[in-house]
């Protein structure tokens, strides 16, 4: 470098004539340099100053110096005010960034329909949007979407339709576009509660019950299983057992997700909800067999024969096909006016039967081997006709759902004309005149076989006539079981009856003579036997003690004939036998049923003593239960008898006599059923020593 300065001040310039620096100032211990490029250097030290330098003016830059007051390093300039550049957290002061930043948002880059200002005074910057000025601003396109703006706003989307859908149109979308029309696929939200993840495709049933979520919950279907049926739509996609997003079921609709797991499929089948059990769950084989439903859930609309690739849906929530039904059945109407499964040949009558091909065959129907004339109903033979003949060995049968009249004599030219029947040499067997007599040429009317009753029956007086030309004696009418004579009635009207001769049944009867005189019953022994309805009977209740109660301890309850033994408790009524004194039942009742019965009354004849008391108040209760049979212990039920109340106070060694009249359901007993009568004391000492003395007859009618 070189320098024409003279006492070193000026500029310093290269050899080329750049300029590098300039010397402002020269003095002894401080100059002023002016850099014209970067100063590099190893050090840079600035002198401590006690005062601050001056600021400079407007356009000469700034000063870097160190206050000798804390030895640090400040800046400052026209613009900035002083900083201290050794601070070794902000730099800037709030002021100064707000100051920096302000002026550089209000003023810098591009702000389209927007205008910023930067209020220094009150540190705030102001922004006001032009919407106006916005590009692609269009007014009409804004409104506020939360009011009614059909009147005053279009809707204008390249694939949003304009036009006013009608009545049952939605917005649905063809080829890209949002248009109004009818939607071609119905879906319902579903849970999956199969416990197992459900394929995509698979027939779904409904649970009836909503899940956590408000979706119906769902199953795999199966057309064996009732329970599991009826289909109402497909699995949308694959269903886990966790997640409810995309578990929908579609009901109606093209479903183009692949299905498979077919063989031989082809389009135009109708695809079944399948009775396998297993995937696809869906078959082109109706099922068969009466136990399994029917229901076709959509038809192929395309496949490569193995996998169902579109589907047109159509699930209807309901089994649509007649149900399957066995050979030999048909759908008959029943009681409750439903159609039911019924085996034909029940329905038919015995002459005709169903084989298992359900072809029905006549059975028994004779040969005519004459012609006839005439309706079916009263068709007439010709006159040369010789009679209705049966096949060889054959039975003839005439049937009729309503009478079947022979008519004799029609035109009444003639006399005794009968209706007869013929052995094989044409003897008559059995004959009936125009007059009504019959005649049998053999000794025995009767219904063989058939186990049921014979009546002969009169509407007038019925006469019995034996020896009618009186040219024999001692005839009789003989009555038989099988072939062992019971009764006998001979011409002279002797009566021999070699059994029991039953008068009146369940009715009142009298024997009596329709004119003066006896009417004598003999026999070495006259006895009324069996146990009838309605017949009463005395029962003596007497313990073969001394006594019948003795009651020791005051309140509880005692048994006829238990003495001592304190077993009911001390409640209102006598408890029950506990398990562990199920064997005292036996000293408990005093009478057991030996058939179906009724107690009506007992009569309590008694008086009592003490060596405790003299006065004591005494309760009656009556029980009946049923004893056990077995050898078992269990607990033995108490169900109190209405009776007459007697309870009260009674006296020592006084007579009494009580009539109990029983009443209510428990006084019926059944067989093996038993009764018992009960006393206690009340309101005394705790141990009264109580003797009751007396008899005891209870009176039953049998039912």
């Amino acid at each position: 470098m070189k320098s024409p300065l003279k006492k070193s001040i000026g500029e310093v310039v290269t050899d080329y004539g750049t300029k590098v620096m300039r010397i402002m100032k020269k003095r002894l211990q401080r100059s002023l340099f002016d850099f014209y490029g970067d100063v590099k250097a190893d050090n840079l030290r600035t002198r401590e100053a006690i005062n601050a330098p001056t600021t400079p003016v407007d356009g000469d830059g700034g000063v870097i110096y160190t206050k000798s007051a804390d030895g640090k390093l400040y800046y400052k300039s026209n613009e900035v005010a002083e900083v201290e550049l050794s601070a070794s957290d902000t730099v800037l002061t709030t002021e100064q960034v707000q100051d920096i930043a302000g002026p550089l948002v209000a003023t810098g880059g591009t702000k389209t329909g927007i205008t910023i200002t930067y209020d220094d005074a009150n540190n705030d910057m102001d922004f006001v949007v032009d919407h106006d000025a916005a590009t692609n601003y269009v007014a009409e396109e804004h409104y506020r979407w939360d009011n009614d703006i059909q009147s005053t706003a279009t809707i204008n989307h390249a694939n949003l339709s304009s036009d006013t859908g009608s009545d049952g149109e939605v917005l649905v979308v063809i080829d890209g576009d949002a248009v109004w029309g009818h939607p071609e696929k119905i879906h319902l939200q579903v849970r999956n509660d199969e416990g197992a993840t459900i394929p995509a495709g698979a027939p779904l049933y409904s649970k009836i019950e909503l899940g956590g979520s408000g979706r119906l919950k769902v199953g795999i279907c199966d057309a064996n299983d009732p329970a599991k049926m009826p289909c109402i739509g497909l699995a949308e996609a694959e269903m886990n057992t966790t997640s409810t997003k995309d578990n929908f079921a579609i009901t109606q609709g093209i479903y183009n997700t692949n299905i498979s797991g077919f063989t031989g499929l082809a389009v135009g089948d109708t695809l079944y909800v399948d009775t396998s059990g297993s995937a696809p769950y869906l078959t082109q084989t109706k099922p068969t067999g009466e136990s399994s439903l029917i229901q076709n859930v959509g038809i192929v609309v395309k496949t490569n024969g193995t996998i169902c690739q579109g589907l047109q849906v159509s699930a209807i929530g309901r089994t649509n096909d007649v149900p399957n039904l066995n050979s030999g059945y048909i759908f008959y109407g029943n009681g409750s006016n439903q159609a039911a499964s019924t085996q034909l040949s029940t329905l038919l009558p015995p002459d005709l039967t169903v084989d298992g091909a359900g072809t029905i065959h006549v059975n028994n129907v004779p040969t005519l081997n004459q012609s006839t004339t005439g309706n079916a109903a009263t068709a007439t033979l010709a006159t040369n006709a010789q009679g209705i003949t049966g096949a060889t060995d054959g039975d003839v049968t005439i049937t009729s759902d309503g009478e079947v009249t022979v008519k004799l004599d029609s035109d009444n030219d003639e006399s005794l004309q009968k209706f007869k029947i013929t052995d094989n040499s044409d003897a008559v067997v059995f004959s009936v005149d125009e007059g009504g007599a019959i005649f049998t040429s053999g000794s025995t009317i009767s219904n063989t076989g058939s186990d049921n009753d014979l009546q002969i029956q009169s509407d007038g007086n019925m006469t019995f006539v034996i020896d009618r030309d009186n040219d024999e004696t001692s005839q009789s009418f003989s009555f038989k079981n099988f072939n062992v004579e019971v009764a006998n009635l001979d011409e002279s009207g002797n009566l021999q009856i070699d059994g029991t001769l039953e008068l009146g049944h369940a009715s009142d009867t009298t024997i009596a003579r329709s004119a003066a005189g006896k009417v004598s019953i003999e026999g070495d022994d006259i006895q009324t036997q069996g146990e009838k309805i309605g017949q009463y009977f005395q029962i003596k209740i007497k313990d073969l003690n001394s006594y019948m109660f003795y009651m020791y301890n005051d309140d509880y309850w005692y048994s006829a004939g238990s003495g001592t033994l304190a077993i009911l408790g001390l409640s209102t009524a006598p408890s029950a036998i506990s398990s562990a004194n199920s064997e005292y039942q036996s000293r408990t009742a005093c009478y057991t049923a030996v058939a179906d019965c009724t107690v009506k009354k007992l009569q309590l004849t008694f008086y009592w003593s003490s060596s405790v008391v003299n006065s004591a108040d005494i309760d009656f209760a009556f029980s009946k239960f049923t004893p056990i049979t077995d050898g078992t212990a269990a607990s033995i039920t108490m169900n109190a008898i209405t009776a007459t109340d007697h309870n009260g106070s009674y006296t020592e060694n006084k007579p009494y006599q009580k009539t109990f009249t029983f009443s209510g359901a428990n006084a019926s007993l059944s067989a093996g059923d038993a009764l018992g009568f009960h006393m206690r004391t009340t309101g005394g000492s705790s141990a009264q020593r109580v003797f009751i003395y007396g008899t005891a007859i209870l009176s039953v009618e049998l039912d």
